[in-house]
């Protein structure tokens, strides 16, 4: 019998990495972006508690970094989620954001991301480590986007932009991980490291790339 947390995180997770590429390439505000893009949100929603709860119960059973690895990308995944709703909330009032989630959200995710950073620290996991600083790092830009005013009338989008790559990041490096080995086979060791770098290391440039050219359309690059 199917653990009923395992289930939810699979339909969760495969709602959301089956919408994902809709809204990313549908007219923006349109239709079938605004509708793909509330499945996504639900779907990796669903996905990021159920994998937070499951790597919260795999940490306590063995403490090994594998389960706080997945706890760090579950909170990543959850935070710039509800970042990039916040961030369309902007949109309509650019003074700072007086909603107390909107603070609580990133101050939640920055104390678990110290506590996964110092455990990656302490137990010589570098990619705990590496991983969580980044969720750090998103937690306080989080904070800042909430507490100041906008710097320019588009900032709104840019993070909706930002926080949906960072979403994106955490999904399908959480897929990549769990599932490459099913499918190609066991990786060498020499390259067993590339499923936990590989969708950063590709989406990150693309994602700056696409944010520099509406800098320039909306003219604030």
């Amino acid at each position: 019998m199917l653990d009923p947390a395992l289930t939810l995180h699979i339909f969760g997770g495969a709602a959301g990495l089956l919408t994902m590429p809709i809204p990313l390439i549908a007219k923006k505000g349109g239709r079938w972006h605004r509708r793909a893009g509330w499945l996504f949100v639900a779907g990796m929603t669903i996905a990021g508690l159920t994998g937070l709860w499951m790597a919260g119960r795999f940490f306590l059973a063995d403490r090994t970094g594998r389960g706080a690895f997945f706890g760090v990308l579950s909170v990543l995944l959850l935070e710039s989620l509800w970042s990039a709703m916040a961030a369309l909330a902007r949109k309509r009032q650019p003074a700072p954001s007086r909603r107390l989630l909107d603070v609580a959200a990133p101050v939640a995710s920055g104390l678990a991301a110290l506590a996964g950073l110092g455990y990656g620290l302490s137990a010589g996991r570098p990619l705990l480590a590496v991983f969580a600083t980044l969720a750090l790092l998103s937690a306080v830009g989080d904070l800042r986007f909430a507490l100041l005013p906008l710097p320019t009338p588009m900032a709104w989008w840019y993070r909706h932009m930002l926080s949906i790559m960072v979403a994106c990041i955490s999904a399908i490096t959480a897929f990549a991980i769990l599932n490459v080995s099913r499918l190609v086979g066991q990786l060498p060791p020499a390259v067993a490291w590339v499923p936990w770098v590989l969708p950063t290391a590709i989406m990150v440039p693309a994602f700056v790339s696409w944010v520099r050219r509406y800098r320039v359309r909306f003219r604030e690059g």
